[in-house]
C-alpha cells in the first residue's frame, strides 16, 4: 500500500505539472497509471469516487502546523524593520520616495 500512495503521488504532481487540465482528469490520469504500474485493474468509477471525496479533506495536520510555525518565525523576524523605520523626512531630503516597509 506505501508504494501505490507513493507511486500515486509522484503521478498526480506530474499530471499537475503538465498543461492545465480539471482535477478531476489530474486525479483519473494518475490513479489509471498507478495502477497499471502496480499490476491492478483500473476502474474508473474509483477515481470518481476519489476526486468527490477531496473536498472533505481537511488539511494535513503536519504541514498546517510547519506552515503557521513559518508565518510565526517569518512575522517575528519582520518585527524589527518596523521598529527602525526612518523618519518620512529623511527619505524626502535624499530624494527617495518612503519605503513601503514603513
Amino acid at each position: 500500500m506505501e508504494n501505490f500512495i507513493r507511486d500515486f503521488s509522484a503521478y498526480r504532481l506530474d499530471e499537475v505539472l503538465q498543461d492545465w487540465k480539471p482535477y478531476a482528469e489530474i486525479v483519473h490520469n494518475a490513479l489509471e497509471r498507478t495502477c497499471k504500474r502496480n499490476g491492478l485493474a483500473f476502474d474508473p468509477a474509483v477515481a470518481e469516487e476519489i476526486y468527490n471525496r477531496v473536498p472533505t479533506w481537511g488539511p494535513n495536520p503536519r504541514r498546517a502546523r510547519r506552515a503557521r510555525q513559518d508565518r510565526e518565525r517569518i512575522s517575528a523576524g519582520c518585527a524589527d524593520q518596523f521598529d527602525e523605520c526612518p523618519d518620512p523626512a529623511e527619505y524626502r531630503k535624499a530624494g527617495r520616495p518612503p519605503s513601503p516597509m514603513c
